[in-house]
Parts: structure tokens; sequence; C-alpha cells
């Protein structure tokens, strides 16, 4: 009996042992699974980082290009404006030079009557 009795403890300590292990691994398992979800956690964060990023990025480009093409649509606007202003300062001048002839021809005219 006191055989019995040791063998029992024997297979209980062995029991325990293994239930012990068991739980060791499952443990391991669970830190596993959460460092796993972490890691994963962590790189969604740079993922949606990065695309912030470029999408900053593109949407700076895109406004650098808008402000880009209003600058030559107004430097061509004001260019435009100058050659017109230029062309009717050009057509005054011309004007008053018909003018100043005519006037000069009529005085010719006058003075060989």
């Amino acid at each position: 009996q006191a055989q019995r009795m040791r063998e029992e403890e024997q297979r209980d300590q062995e029991r325990a042992f293994i239930l012990k292990q068991i739980d060791a691994l499952k443990a391991e398992e669970i830190e596993q699974a959460r460092q796993k979800h972490l890691a994963a956690e962590r790189l969604m964060k740079e993922v949606n980082n990065a695309n912030t990023s470029a999408m900053k990025i593109k949407e700076d480009k895109m406004l650098s290009e808008k402000l880009e093409e209003q600058n030559i649509i107004e430097y061509r606007e004001n260019k435009e404006a100058r050659e017109r202003e230029l062309e009717a300062e050009k057509a005054y001048i011309a004007a008053e030079k018909e003018k100043e002839t005519a006037r000069l021809r009529a005085m010719q005219e006058k003075a060989q009557d």
C-alpha cells in the first residue's frame, strides 16, 4: 500500500508537472499572440502614417501646380493688358501725329492761299 501511495503520488506530481508545462505553453502562446497583435498594430500605424504623408505630398504638389498655373494665367493676363495699353498708346500717338499733320497742312494751304 505504501508503494502504491508513492506511485500514486509520483503520478500526481507528473500530472501536476505536465499541467504546469501546458499552462506555461498556453501563457507563452498568449504572449506571442499579443506580441504579434502589437506588431500588426505598429505596422498598420506605420502604413497609415506613410499613406498620410504620401497624400499630403500629393496634395501639396497639386496645390503647388495649381498655384503655378494661377501664376502663369496671371502673368499672361498682365502681359496681354500691357500689350493692349501699348497698342492703345501707339494708336493715340499716331492719331495725334495725324492731327498735327492735318493742322500743319491746313496752315500751309491757308498760307498759300
